[in-house]
Protein backbone atom coordinates (compact mmCIF):
# COMPACT_ATOMS: atom_id res chain seq x y z
CA UNK A 1 0.00 0.00 0.00
CA UNK A 2 1.12 3.55 -0.57
CA UNK A 3 -0.28 7.05 -0.36
CA UNK A 4 -0.17 8.81 -3.72
CA UNK A 5 -0.35 12.54 -3.08
CA UNK A 6 -0.47 15.57 -5.37
CA UNK A 7 1.12 18.84 -4.28
CA UNK A 8 -0.86 21.56 -6.07
CA UNK A 9 1.71 24.25 -5.15
CA UNK A 10 4.61 22.46 -6.86
CA UNK A 11 2.61 20.43 -9.39
CA UNK A 12 4.37 17.23 -8.31
CA UNK A 13 3.26 13.81 -7.14
CA UNK A 14 4.65 12.14 -4.02
CA UNK A 15 4.52 8.52 -2.88
CA UNK A 16 4.48 8.21 0.94
CA UNK A 17 3.89 5.57 3.62
CA UNK A 18 4.96 2.50 1.62
CA UNK A 19 3.57 -0.51 3.52
CA UNK A 20 3.91 -4.22 2.69
CA UNK A 21 0.76 -6.11 3.66
CA UNK A 22 1.23 -9.75 4.69
CA UNK A 23 -1.91 -11.79 3.99
CA UNK A 24 -1.98 -14.99 6.11
CA UNK A 25 -1.70 -18.13 3.96
CA UNK A 26 -0.83 -16.12 0.85
CA UNK A 27 2.87 -16.31 0.03
CA UNK A 28 2.72 -15.23 -3.57
CA UNK A 29 2.00 -12.05 -5.51
CA UNK A 30 -1.11 -10.04 -4.70
CA UNK A 31 -2.41 -7.05 -6.63
CA UNK A 32 -4.90 -4.71 -4.95
CA UNK A 33 -6.86 -2.24 -7.02
CA UNK A 34 -9.51 0.34 -6.29
CA UNK A 35 -10.42 1.46 -2.82
CA UNK A 36 -13.65 2.03 -0.91
CA UNK A 37 -13.73 4.03 2.30
CA UNK A 38 -15.57 2.20 5.10
CA UNK A 39 -14.90 4.61 7.95
CA UNK A 40 -12.54 7.46 8.77
CA UNK A 41 -9.46 5.19 8.78
CA UNK A 42 -10.61 1.89 7.21
CA UNK A 43 -10.84 0.84 3.58
CA UNK A 44 -11.87 -2.19 1.47
CA UNK A 45 -9.85 -3.24 -1.59
CA UNK A 46 -10.42 -6.03 -4.14
CA UNK A 47 -7.38 -8.25 -4.74
CA UNK A 48 -6.07 -10.79 -7.24
CA UNK A 49 -3.67 -13.47 -5.95
CA UNK A 50 -1.19 -14.94 -8.43
CA UNK A 51 0.27 -18.34 -7.48
CA UNK A 52 3.56 -19.52 -8.95
CA UNK A 53 3.71 -23.02 -10.47
CA UNK A 54 6.04 -25.01 -8.15
CA UNK A 55 7.39 -26.98 -11.14
CA UNK A 56 7.95 -23.93 -13.34
CA UNK A 57 8.84 -20.73 -11.45
CA UNK A 58 8.37 -18.67 -14.64
CA UNK A 59 4.68 -19.59 -14.85
CA UNK A 60 1.59 -18.78 -12.82
CA UNK A 61 -0.42 -21.84 -11.81
CA UNK A 62 -3.55 -20.24 -10.40
CA UNK A 63 -5.33 -16.92 -10.02
CA UNK A 64 -7.77 -16.36 -7.18
CA UNK A 65 -9.66 -13.40 -5.82
CA UNK A 66 -10.36 -11.82 -2.50
CA UNK A 67 -10.91 -8.62 -0.62
CA UNK A 68 -8.91 -6.98 2.12
CA UNK A 69 -9.86 -4.51 4.80
CA UNK A 70 -7.05 -2.17 5.86
CA UNK A 71 -6.67 0.48 8.53
CA UNK A 72 -4.59 3.62 8.20
CA UNK A 73 -1.93 3.98 10.92
CA UNK A 74 0.38 6.90 11.65
CA UNK A 75 3.15 5.13 9.68
CA UNK A 76 1.19 3.57 6.84
CA UNK A 77 -1.43 0.81 6.76
CA UNK A 78 -2.32 -2.37 8.68
CA UNK A 79 -4.21 -5.43 7.44
CA UNK A 80 -7.48 -5.83 9.39
CA UNK A 81 -8.93 -8.82 7.53
CA UNK A 82 -8.68 -10.90 4.37
CA UNK A 83 -11.48 -12.85 2.71
CA UNK A 84 -10.80 -15.31 -0.11
CA UNK A 85 -13.43 -15.16 -2.87
CA UNK A 86 -13.60 -17.85 -5.54
CA UNK A 87 -16.43 -18.33 -8.00
CA UNK A 88 -17.77 -21.91 -7.60
CA UNK A 89 -16.09 -24.52 -9.83
CA UNK A 90 -13.84 -21.94 -11.48
CA UNK A 91 -10.15 -22.14 -12.37
CA UNK A 92 -9.69 -18.40 -12.20
CA UNK A 93 -11.44 -15.74 -10.14
CA UNK A 94 -10.56 -12.05 -10.07
CA UNK A 95 -12.38 -9.59 -7.84
CA UNK A 96 -12.42 -6.25 -9.67
CA UNK A 97 -14.51 -4.10 -7.32
CA UNK A 98 -15.43 -4.23 -3.65
CA UNK A 99 -17.65 -1.94 -1.60
CA UNK A 100 -18.46 -2.87 2.00
CA UNK A 101 -20.13 -6.31 1.68
CA UNK A 102 -20.55 -6.35 -2.12
CA UNK A 103 -18.04 -7.56 -4.70
CA UNK A 104 -18.00 -8.13 -8.43
CA UNK A 105 -15.47 -9.70 -10.72
CA UNK A 106 -14.75 -12.18 -13.49
CA UNK A 107 -14.19 -15.94 -13.60
CA UNK A 108 -13.19 -18.74 -15.97
CA UNK A 109 -14.24 -22.38 -15.54
CA UNK A 110 -12.72 -25.66 -16.75
CA UNK A 111 -14.68 -25.44 -20.04
CA UNK A 112 -12.92 -22.13 -20.82
CA UNK A 113 -16.19 -20.30 -20.31
CA UNK A 114 -15.73 -16.84 -18.82
CA UNK A 115 -18.24 -14.61 -17.16
CA UNK A 116 -18.87 -11.90 -14.64
CA UNK A 117 -20.28 -12.29 -11.15
CA UNK A 118 -21.51 -10.23 -8.25
CA UNK A 119 -21.86 -11.41 -4.67
CA UNK A 120 -22.58 -10.32 -1.13
CA UNK A 121 -19.82 -11.28 1.32
CA UNK A 122 -19.55 -11.40 5.10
Amino acid sequence: MVDFLYNCKTGTYVFKNWTELKIPGISIYTHAQGITKVSKCEYILPVANYYIDPFNPDKFSKLSGGKIRIRRTKDGFKLVSYQSINFPQSLLTVVTSAAKDAVCGVFENSNNNAGAFQAITN
